[in-house]
């Protein structure tokens, strides 16, 4: 029987309340840590058919940059059409990416000119952020209140990468989730995985 992976977890981020935007408008949840996103922890045993090819995926990926992206699946109460929910992801999406850019980093969370926006020397943003809507706020709402707000969420999570640096270089040095660790992994198109030790 095959061991299941204990992937890092994806705690809430804290946003400060802000006066103009509702507080359901959005939420954020943030590790420095390179994991997978939520929704495809389900798929990540290795008996699971989507196993391999997420797998694969996740090695290829970069890992010392900022992974993000927007879930609106969390808002179907709300916005019951699917038109709507693309619509209010994309809004948020471009939100999240003008304030990356207006606080100096590119859409990966790499420094553009560093200090050049704050006037303060900046670090390169990494690990994992999911933002899920919450709502149709972010439909009604003005575009740059919704920057000013994703630029709150992009705040917080630099200060979370500046308080925990040490945990990002330990889990740079450490082997990790989506690595061979000791043990390899053979497929085949008519069997399960098996493990060789």
């Amino acid at each position: 029987m095959a061991a299941r992976w204990h992937f890092p977890q994806i705690p809430a981020l804290r946003l400060p309340r802000s006066k103009t935007m509702p507080t359901n408008l959005f939420q954020t949840f943030y590790t420095p840590e390179f994991a997978p996103w939520r929704r495809d922890r389900e798929h990540l045993t290795p008996n699971d058919i989507f196993y391999p090819k997420l797998m694969d995926s996740y090695q290829n990926m970069p890992k010392d940059i900022l992974r993000w992206h927007v879930v609106a699946n969390t808002a179907v109460k709300e916005a019951p059409k699917a038109v709507m929910r693309e619509r209010l992801r994309r809004r948020v999406r471009e939100a999240f990416r003008d304030a990356l850019k207006q606080l100096g980093y590119d859409w990966h969370g790499r420094v553009l000119q560093p200090g050049q926006a704050t006037g303060k020397p900046l670090n390169d943003l990494k690990g994992t952020l999911e933002i899920h809507c919450r709502g149709r706020a972010g439909l009604d709402c003005e575009f740059l209140e919704l920057v000013d707000y994703a630029k709150s969420a992009v705040s917080a999570v630099d200060k979370s990468c500046n308080k925990d640096p040490a945990i990002v270089r330990m889990v740079s040095r450490q082997v990790q989730w989506w690595e061979e660790s000791g043990h390899s992994t053979h497929y085949s198109l008519l069997l399960t995985p098996t493990e060789e030790a």
